[in-house]
């Protein structure tokens, strides 16, 4: 069998890539292409289509970047003459996280009174663990670390004065 592979050099994280077989040949007479069979070289599972399947494109998420590293994408065509391989290499970016749904427990604090602050954490690689740094305005920092899948945090914090304090917060995976 003969054929090419036509995919983007570089996807990021948790965002579909698409890969095609083109020009699929298998010049045997009587022969016919059994299988096609996708390693896409991050440690999923191997995929198995059909001749019919392999027309159409095949489509995967990466879970977590490659440190700029090429991941190897290895399509095997099966066939009775014996199986043939190419390799595709694409480079896997990192995706930033996201923070939503900050919350404060209560919008005013008494002097020396706790201040309760929650929030949403997402990161499109799902192996990436987070770091969240908190500055509660009073001089004050806050570093937290979030496992790899996890979504939410709380945390508090002591007022030892009264003032207005801007509190901000900042989240990034452990790929910076």
């Amino acid at each position: 069998p003969s054929f090419g592979l036509q995919g983007d050099d570089v996807v990021t994280e948790g965002i579909v890539y698409e890969l095609s077989v083109i020009d699929l040949f298998d010049p045997g007479v009587g022969d016919s292409i059994s299988g096609v069979l996708v390693d896409w070289g991050d440690g999923s599972a191997v995929d198995a289509y059909t001749p019919t399947e392999a027309a159409a494109p095949f489509s995967h998420a990466f879970a977590d970047d490659n440190a700029g590293n090429p991941t190897d994408i290895t399509v095997t065509v099966q066939s009775a003459d014996g199986d043939v391989s190419q390799t595709k290499s694409v480079t896997v970016a990192n995706a930033a996280p996201d923070l939503s749904g900050l919350a404060l427990g209560s919008d005013t604090i008494l002097e020396g009174g706790v201040a309760t602050l929650s929030g949403l954490v997402s990161d499109p690689g799902v192996f990436d663990g987070l770091s969240l740094l908190i500055d509660w305005g009073d001089g004050t920092n806050t570093p937290l670390t979030l496992s790899a899948g996890t979504d939410d945090f709380v945390a508090q914090h002591r007022y030892a004065n009264d003032g207005t304090f801007d509190i901000t917060v900042t989240l990034t995976d452990d790929d910076g």
